[in-house]
């Protein structure tokens, strides 16, 4: 199997972008609503015009490929200088997303793309990379821990359906 290609996607890709951040939110959070694809959250956060916006603009978010034969195969949603939920003095690289194709996952892309997220925020001098999971996706949250992240608090997080909840997980960049 070929090595993964990581890159920073491009203002043209918004559709491409759309598209795959839908079908990866349904394939792994669709027992999350009622009904997916009424959720708000599809609409909010994989508007096409939206993304093109952000992907053209410079900073403070950023999305990442992770390209398998020049396919994207997922990506990862990067927003600089956030906040951290539990200490609003501290900043950090925030990994809002990190989304995979049912195909893809098991294949070592999750791990190939947060090293490049952590070599990222190396060049971005980013103190430390930061993420929240849902409490209910136990592969996530160890996958996480694996590549060095720690559980450094808890947030809320609830749906029309459940209310789950979610680690705050942190990683130092140095």
């Amino acid at each position: 199997m070929p090595e993964p290609q990581i890159r920073f996607v491009r203002p043209n890709e918004a559709e491409v972008l759309a598209e795959l951040g839908r079908q990866t939110y349904i394939d792994h959070f669709a027992d999350l609503w009622a009904d997916v694809y009424a959720s708000p959250y599809l609409t909010t956060h994989f508007d096409p015009a939206t993304l093109r916006t952000q992907l053209a603009a410079d900073g403070p978010t950023y999305y990442l490929w992770l390209l398998a034969e020049d396919v994207p195969q997922g990506f990862a949603k990067l927003n600089r200088r956030s906040t951290l939920p539990t200490d609003p003095t501290t900043v950090g690289l925030e990994l809002e997303k990190i989304y995979f194709l049912k195909t893809a996952t098991g294949r070592g892309y999750g791990s190939a793309l947060m090293s490049e997220i952590i070599a990222q925020a190396r060049r971005w001098a980013e103190p430390f990379v930061w993420l929240d999971v849902l409490k209910t996706k136990e592969a996530g949250r160890r996958m996480y821990e694996r590549v060095g992240f720690a559980v450094v608090g808890e947030l809320p997080f609830s749906t029309d359906k459940l209310n789950v909840g979610m680690w705050m997980m942190r990683k130092e960049a140095g």
